[in-house]
């Protein structure tokens, strides 16, 4: 069994988890004794982690923005500024 892969045993839960597990695989559980679930690409990158990131991907943020749409963000980010600091 990997690390994101779970097994259940299908007789240990409530009725609620049953209707649950059966909604989420479109499976009528009963006389089923295991579930396994799997997820798949889980172990490539733990949650806390984040991939690295270059300064072209944070400059090409508002490449695809027309003038009017980097105004109206300059004036969003701006706005916010004021929000959390003391600027005079």
């Amino acid at each position: 069994m990997s690390q994101h892969e779970l097994r259940i045993d299908v007789t240990d839960l409530s009725r609620e988890q049953r209707r649950v597990l059966e909604e989420i695989t479109g499976c009528h559980l009963a006389g089923v004794r295991q579930l396994t679930i799997e997820v798949p690409g889980a172990g490539r990158q733990s949650a806390r982690e984040r991939p690295s990131q270059t300064v072209e991907e944070w400059t090409s943020i508002l490449d695809e923005l027309t003038d009017d749409q980097v105004d109206a963000f300059d004036r969003v980010v701006s706005g916010r500024a004021r929000l959390t600091r003391n600027v005079p």
